[in-house]
């Protein structure tokens, strides 16, 4: 890069930005990132941080996770949920597909990776990633191995969401087998620290997530044996102490939903485990880290820094999540930031069109669904918001329909139920806005002005919603 280009990014980006992003280059480029994070046995390296032999751990773990007093969303009878799942016939096809090794890929398309599945194809290309290299090794996007979205994708772990809600249906023991034994294999695929599944601290949170939502829901299942819980909790601790140490990356160089997804990751496995080494940190940290970052990246009326649609509604779920961990614990967001997601709901309702629940296609969309707990079409927000509203305000938006699912899976299968607080299709009721409203006219046949429509200004992001006659 020459003084110029560099004087380019210093304009755009600003003086801090550029510092910090010169810096992750140089550790990046000087090896010193493969020093920062050796690859490391998680279950050795966690059996040392606690104290205790190689060959105890396992019960060691087991023990604290049976005797743990914090809780999760979920109910304990996953049955319980039988009733709010949507469209069976959908969540059976992707659920039994997944367990073949096919998955879809952007909530849009298929593509089949094995039984095991092969972690680090790219599906596109048929090539596959280098999974003994170090990760500060791989590049995201390169003209030989294409780019490094196709094989994160499936390393997210998604099914296990198809899964829980198909073992809700059925009670088929072989929905907890299949999420099991797809853990187990992604784990002995991918060591620590090597391959393109440990590049991204995003990736990590997201992975984190849904392996504890499968943890959750299959606790009771025969398949939930005592080792395989060891092993996701070493994983889960090394995957909170990596974030942790390379946040600083997603917090000062790429600056949008990927360190709210980090910080998501840190509060979870925190909050959850608070008997892992670093977890009260961990939960602090999170804590700390979401706050901070919604606080910037959400602006004050409810728009989104990165003028994504599709990224905000991102950030619907993931505080959806935290909300709701952080409630069931007796951990509340601060005011501030609830009041700042109060206003994200408002704005992407006011651009919501009532019938399909979809906003307009606007900034970058990468078919991003983090946690697809309903049947609802991918472009229909209406789960996503009003999961978040009732975790919010402990009031739905819509009167009772397929979007009830993803609350119920939140907020408890019976809170899920039609009840007076719900709204129409069309009515904005339920949504707590401060901004300015904005009056349509134009000039009729007579001399006096004929009121056509409705709209709303949202100044800050730059948004007006202009509404035509009912």
């Amino acid at each position: 890069m020459g003084i110029h280009g560099a004087y380019e990014l210093i304009s755009e980006m600003g003086i801090s930005w550029f510092i910090w992003r010169s810096l992750y280059e140089l550790e990046l480029r000087t090896g010193i990132l493969r020093r920062r994070f050796p690859p490391t046995d998680p279950g050795k390296a966690l059996a040392q941080s606690v104290g205790v032999p190689l060959d105890k751990l396992d019960s060691f773990l087991f023990e604290r996770w049976a005797n743990n007093e914090a809780r999760f969303f979920l109910d304990p009878e996953i049955a319980r949920y039988q009733a709010v799942v949507t469209q069976p016939d959908i969540v059976l096809k992707v659920a039994n597909a997944a367990k073949q090794g096919r998955f879809l890929f952007f909530n849009h398309w298929w593509a089949e990776l094995g039984d095991p599945p092969d972690w680090f194809i790219n599906p596109v290309t048929g090539i596959r990633f280098p999974n003994t290299a170090h990760w500060s090794q791989i590049p995201d996007l390169s003209p030989e191995l294409g780019d490094i979205k196709y094989v994160w994708e499936p390393s997210r772990h998604a099914q296990v969401y198809y899964y829980a809600r198909a073992y809700a249906l059925t009670g088929d023991q072989e929905y907890p087998e299949a999420f099991w034994r797809q853990f187990e294999h992604w784990v002995a695929s991918n060591p620590a620290e090597l391959g393109p599944n440990w590049r991204c601290g995003q990736e990590i949170a997201l992975r984190s997530l849904a392996w504890i939502f499968g943890l959750f829901a299959f606790r009771s299942d025969p398949a939930t044996t005592v080792r395989r819980i060891a092993l996701m909790l070493q994983y889960l601790w090394y995957q909170a102490l990596h974030i942790e140490k390379i946040h600083w990356y997603a917090a000062r160089c790429v600056r949008n939903n990927h360190a709210i997804s980090e910080a998501a990751g840190l509060f979870t496995i925190g909050t959850l485990f608070p008997f892992l080494p670093g977890a009260k940190r961990w939960q602090a940290k999170g804590l700390r880290f979401l706050t901070k970052e919604a606080m910037w990246q959400i602006y004050e009326d409810g728009t989104y820094v990165q003028h994504s649609m599709n990224y905000a509604r991102l950030v619907v779920q993931l505080f959806t999540w935290c909300l709701r961990v952080g409630q069931i614990n007796g951990v509340e967001l601060p005011d501030p930031l609830r009041k700042r997601l109060q206003q994200l709901v408002s704005f992407l309702v006011s651009v919501q069109d009532a019938r399909t629940g979809r906003v307009p296609n606007y900034g970058s969309n990468d078919g991003a669904l983090v946690f697809p707990l309903s049947s609802c079409d991918y472009l229909d927000y209406r789960p996503a918001l009003n999961a978040l509203n009732l975790a919010l305000t402990g009031k739905k938006l819509y009167e009772a329909g397929p979007w009830d699912e993803e609350a119920a899976w939140f907020c408890g299968p019976n809170l899920a139920e039609p009840g007076p607080t719900s709204r129409g299709a069309g009515d904005q009721s339920g949504v707590t806005s401060t901004l300015p409203k904005v009056a349509i006219e134009q000039t009729g046949t007579g001399d006096r002005p004929q009121q056509v429509g409705r709209g709303q200004a949202f100044p800050v992001g730059g948004y007006y919603v202009l509404h035509g006659p009912a």
